[in-house]
C-alpha cells in the first residue's frame, strides 16, 4: 500500500510515491528516482564515491535537489 514503506524489486518504494535505486562501485556512484504521478525520472551517475567526499556529497545533493524541480 502507498501509505507503508515497500521494496519491488529491490527498489525502494518511498511514502513520497517515489520509486528509486542507488548503488556504486569503487570510484563510482549512481541514483534513480522515479516519480510516477509526474511522470519524471532522475539519473545521476558520477565517478567518485560521495563517502569520502563531504564536498562532492555537498554538490551533488545540490545538484539532485535541482534535477527534482524540471
Amino acid at each position: 500500500p502507498p501509505t507503508e514503506p515497500n521494496q519491488g524489486l529491490f527498489w525502494p518504494f518511498r511514502r513520497s510515491g517515489t520509486i528509486g535505486h542507488s548503488g556504486g562501485d569503487p570510484g563510482l556512484s549512481a541514483f534513480l528516482a522515479l516519480d510516477l504521478d509526474r511522470g519524471h525520472a532522475r539519473v545521476l551517475i558520477t565517478n567518485g564515491e560521495l563517502d569520502e567526499r563531504p564536498a562532492a556529497r555537498e554538490a551533488f545533493t545540490a545538484i539532485w535537489a535541482w534535477l527534482a524541480t524540471r
